[in-house]
């Protein structure tokens, strides 16, 4: 019997929040002067290194130049274990905004892990990026020996560095 008029009950507030959305028309959310589509992680208990990204820049696209804000964070975490071969693993959530003069703007966001590990056969480090990044341009995988710099492996969908992407949709 309680659990009938629980789901009852239940039924009834929903149903008074959809006649309520339904008559306010008005956002439920807070307006903000940029996108904030995740909150800074948390710290682990200790065991990694969040960092806040709040940052201008200016971008050079030859007939104008652009300016921005980098909004987001960065997390780390090393493993310091013997015989572990990851060295460490970085989360990484930025949203690049990207204005001309007009006022128009374009926003790109980054967001993934990368993983950094070390080869014990080939006594090398590697560079495992995944995700969408925009100084590689690329949405997907990407695999470089830290080393060598060479390009292990690659599968995605390569769209340019957003820096290029900017360039081209705001002049």
């Amino acid at each position: 019997m309680l659990c009938r008029t629980f789901a009852s009950a239940s039924v009834l507030v929903a149903t008074l929040f959809v006649a309520t959305a339904c008559e306010n028309r008005e956002p439920v959310s807070p307006a903000t002067d940029h996108p904030v589509f995740a909150g800074t992680p948390a710290d682990g208990n200790g065991n990694k290194q969040v960092f806040p990204v709040d940052e201008p820049f200016t971008v050079d696209c030859g007939t104008q130049q652009l300016t921005g804000t980098a909004t987001g964070w960065l997390s780390l975490r090393f493993f310091p274990q013997p015989h572990n071969p990851n060295a460490a693993l970085e989360g990484f959530h930025v949203v690049l905004t990207y204005r001309n003069s007009a006022g128009e703007t374009y926003t790109f966001v980054e967001v993934g892990p990368a993983r950094v590990w070390f080869d014990f056969q080939t006594s090398q480090f590697f560079v495992d990026l995944i995700g969408r990044s925009a100084g590689s341009g690329l949405i997907g995988r990407l695999v470089v020996n830290f080393d060598t710099g060479e390009v292990v492996f690659f599968k995605g969908n390569p769209v340019g560095p957003s820096d290029e992407i900017a360039c081209e949709t705001l002049t």
